[in-house]
């Protein structure tokens, strides 16, 4: 079995360490190979190695920028890093590549996750004007 094979097997069994080894040793001898930075980067994703799934992802995306699954994991690597903004900008650029349900649930989510925080800050600042009698006089 070919060294990528055994690691997509590895990938699949949720043995993500053997995985990310063998997509290791590949990467030693064929540095630029998208679909191998890829797929380490989605170990990565799996193994919450947010910033070394980035890494990855930022990668692939320089090797292969009209790959839209390359900007899926970029988008996927930053909604781990909890950086929202730029992971929605990443999915819909993967969305824009590629259409596909998952990139728009996500954005969707992202959307969602951001429209929360907006309204937790409105809801926080609200109430401590609210609160301040200095803010009650005027």
């Amino acid at each position: 079995m070919e060294k990528k094979d055994l690691a997509n097997e590895h990938f699949k069994n949720g043995e993500y360490d053997q995985a990310v080894k063998l997509y290791s040793e590949i990467l030693e001898t064929d540095a630029e190979n998208h679909a191998i930075l890829s797929n380490r980067s989605a170990a990565y994703i799996k193994m919450e190695k947010y910033d070394l799934a980035l890494e990855d992802a930022v990668r692939t995306t320089k090797l292969k920028p009209d790959w839209g699954k390359a900007w899926g994991r970029l988008g996927a690597a930053l909604y781990g890093l909890e950086k929202m903004d730029e992971s929605l900008v990443a999915y819909n650029k993967a969305n824009t590549l590629e259409p596909s349900e998952i990139y728009t649930q996500m954005m969707d989510e992202i959307k969602d996750k951001l429209k929360n925080i907006k309204n937790k800050l409105i809801s926080e600042n609200l109430s401590e004007t609210v609160g301040n009698p200095q803010m009650n006089n005027l």
